[in-house]
């Protein structure tokens, strides 16, 4: 059996080798998303709550409890309510959930607080991941560790997050399978919206016909809000307005990604308004796109995040010397001011343990540069699986040659 397209099989190994390896007396707490039934806000469950059950359903808490010899994954979750199955249909029965999703056992959340005086007794360390560093910040992680400490003031707490992101990072057959889903998804939004790309349009109508592309084959959500910037806008790293008209004999930037079973795309692609690139255009695209393949060929295991970006900084300073916009390498902060990867999964911006790639990683890799006063931004971005032979671009299905591009229109 399957659920978004990973066997339970594989989300119990996931639970049995974080309880492997967390301390002895510990108790990792993992809560749901929440859903307010009363704005029908759209509902993504938690990622990290998702990567170890699969199981979708708010109201909901995923323990492992680990003392001596006990090694246990506990779910609690809200039992049907025939009043509110009415509106929202049937929770599924906890009796099936534990034969289904190989749960060690199933319990109604109503015995939150009971389980938890049986449990943290005997417990030292308590294990959450908070979702954000900045502690002004309360998530729902914040609220419950806050609590549970005034309640039983003999623990520790402590930070998650190393040991979900050890797991979380390297990336099963299974796992690329649903990136690989997610990128063939966003090509055919891509190749949609590109039909729309027409000098006096509105970028929104655009991103229309791109996110019609993606609902319309199976994905349920954007993995992030769609940038469709044109003109100047294309300068402007996470432009998302999308609510400019489309200027002629310019460029047309593209940063999206859809979703599939949860796991997201992260594609750049750079496009002319009218057809065909501008001479101009067309040599800053060249500068980004051969710096993006040499980059590329960097990306292997032991190789850093910082380490590419200094080379493609190196890199990109180099061809804008040669077009005539710096004379030093420094110069190049100028045109070119973020970080050329970051790791994909579950999240766009997925989690990760440490800067040094791994086989089984997935990255990004996107330079780009950004000429205001040419009002031509250009961003080339694929996603690359790291191999122990080097990185395979999952992504190479998006036509990225200036031929092919120019040959869309």
């Amino acid at each position: 059996m399957k659920i978004f397209g990973i066997p339970v099989a594989e989300y119990k190994k996931r639970r049995d080798n974080l309880l492997k390896s967390i301390p002895d007396k510990s108790l990792l707490i993992i809560p749901s998303n929440y859903n307010s039934f009363s704005n029908l806000a759209p509902y993504r469950q938690d990622s990290n709550f998702i990567y170890f059950s699969g199981y979708e359903h708010d109201k909901s808490y995923l323990l492992f409890y680990k003392h001596s010899k006990q090694a246990l994954s506990i779910l609690l979750t809200e039992e049907n309510d025939p009043v509110m199955e009415l509106w929202v249909g049937k929770r599924p029965d906890l009796q099936d959930i534990k034969k289904d999703y190989l749960f060690d056992r199933v319990l109604p959340n109503k015995k939150f607080d009971n389980l938890m005086s049986q449990l943290l007794p005997g417990i030292e360390n308590l294990l959450f991941h908070f979702p954000s560093e900045d502690y002004n910040v309360l998530g729902v992680e914040r609220v419950l560790a806050k609590r549970l400490i005034e309640k039983y003031p003999h623990l520790k707490m402590a930070s998650a997050t190393a040991y979900i992101a050890s797991l979380r990072r390297e990336k099963s057959k299974n796992e690329i399978a649903q990136i690989t889903k997610a990128i063939e998804i966003t090509k055919t939004g891509i190749l949609n919206a590109v039909k729309e790309i027409t000098p006096g349009k509105n970028e929104y109508k655009v991103q229309a016909a791109l996110e019609f592309g993606f609902r319309y084959n199976g994905s349920r959500n954007n993995a992030f809000q769609s940038i469709i910037a044109s003109g100047i806008n294309s300068t402007t790293l996470h432009y998302e307005e999308n609510n400019s008209v489309i200027p002629e004999k310019s460029v047309i930037l593209f940063d999206v990604g859809s979703e599939y079973n949860y796991y997201a795309s992260d594609i750049s692609r750079t496009f002319p308004t009218s057809k065909k690139y501008t001479k101009k255009a067309k040599s800053l695209y060249k500068a980004v796109l051969n710096t993006q393949k040499a980059v590329i060929e960097e990306m292997k295991p032991g190789k850093t995040f910082g380490e590419l970006n200094e080379l493609t900084k190196k890199l990109l300073a180099k061809e804008m010397k040669k077009l005539g916009y710096i004379k030093e390498d420094s110069e190049i902060s100028k045109y070119y001011y973020h970080g050329v990867s970051h790791p994909i999964g579950l999240d766009v911006h997925d989690i990760t343990s440490s800067p040094e790639l791994v086989e089984g990683d997935v990255i990004s890799c996107e330079p780009g540069l950004y000429v205001k006063e040419d009002k031509i931004g250009i961003r080339i971005e694929d996603d690359v699986l790291i191999t122990k032979n080097g990185a395979r671009v999952l992504s190479d299905i998006i036509p990225k040659e200036i031929n092919d591009i120019e040959n869309l229109f």
